[in-house]
């Protein structure tokens, strides 16, 4: 036994309502269009490739004319003209060190070497006192070398002289010697042996006296000829002094350059 619920929905067949299609709907479009449009659009098509093929064609040259060469990849270098000024980095004045007559060996613009003479100046005043001071060098040398030799033989005076009272005092020496074996054996007084004693003593006097003085002597005399070194020694200081003055009057490059600028007239 089938029960029925009442509030069940079987299918939409009472609600749709069937349209019938348009008169138009079922038309059917002529052949002779349908070949006539595909015509067309295969003529569009050719004109298309055919316009494409013509735009992405590159013009043809002349091979004669044409430069072929190989393409490196490197640094693209660019020229920019403009105006500006160089400065240099080591730019001296140069300048002497005494006035006098000036001849310029380069002008403004020369390339130069270091040590190169640039300039020449001429000081007679300079010139003059070196040629006085080098004369007083010359007669301090001889006085220093006098000296010297006065030390030499005031040296060889005392050494004699030292000499002569080491023989003096061998010869009392041997003399007493002789007198005594003969004070003795009763051959002489004993004045006569005193008296050869004495003389001993004396000698002995003597010898150390000379010894002194040759020591003091060889003293002085070398102290006396140092002094005149010394002397001649600050002389020379002056002279070299003076030397490197004139030498300063040639004035010379420090190092390799180019002239800037000649701020003095020739002459």
């Amino acid at each position: 036994m089938e029960t029925r619920d009442p509030f069940r929905i079987r299918d939409t067949s009472a609600q749709d309502n069937a349209i019938k299609p348009a008169a138009s709907a079922g038309r059917r479009i002529p052949k002779a269009w349908l070949v006539g449009g595909g015509a067309g659009v295969l003529v569009l098509a050719l004109a298309v490739w055919v316009a494409n093929g013509w735009m992405a064609g590159g013009r043809s040259f002349d091979a004669s004319k044409v430069r072929v060469a190989e393409v490196t990849r490197g640094d693209l270098v660019r020229d920019i003209s403009a105006d500006g000024r160089v400065i240099a980095a080591n730019s001296p004045t140069l300048y002497a060190i005494a006035g006098g007559t000036v001849v310029l060996k380069v002008v403004a613009g020369d390339v130069v070497k270091k040590g190169q003479a640039l300039a020449e100046i001429d000081s007679p005043e300079l010139r003059s006192k070196l040629a006085q001071e080098g004369s007083t060098l010359a007669s301090m040398e001889a006085e220093a070398s006098r000296a010297l030799l006065d030390a030499q033989i005031t040296r060889s005076s005392a050494a004699k002289l030292l000499d002569q009272a080491q023989i003096e005092r061998t010869a009392a020496q041997r003399d007493l010697e002789r007198y005594q074996r003969a004070y003795q054996g009763g051959a002489v007084s004993q004045n006569e042996y005193a008296k050869a004693q004495d003389e001993l003593k004396k000698a002995d006097i003597g010898l150390a006296s000379a010894r002194k003085d040759s020591g003091l002597q060889g003293e002085g005399a070398g102290l006396d000829s140092r002094n005149k070194r010394l002397l001649a020694d600050r002389q020379r200081a002056v002279v070299a002094e003076l030397q490197r003055q004139v030498d300063a009057l040639t004035v010379r490059s420090p190092f390799d350059g180019q002239i800037g600028q000649v701020q003095i007239p020739q002459g």
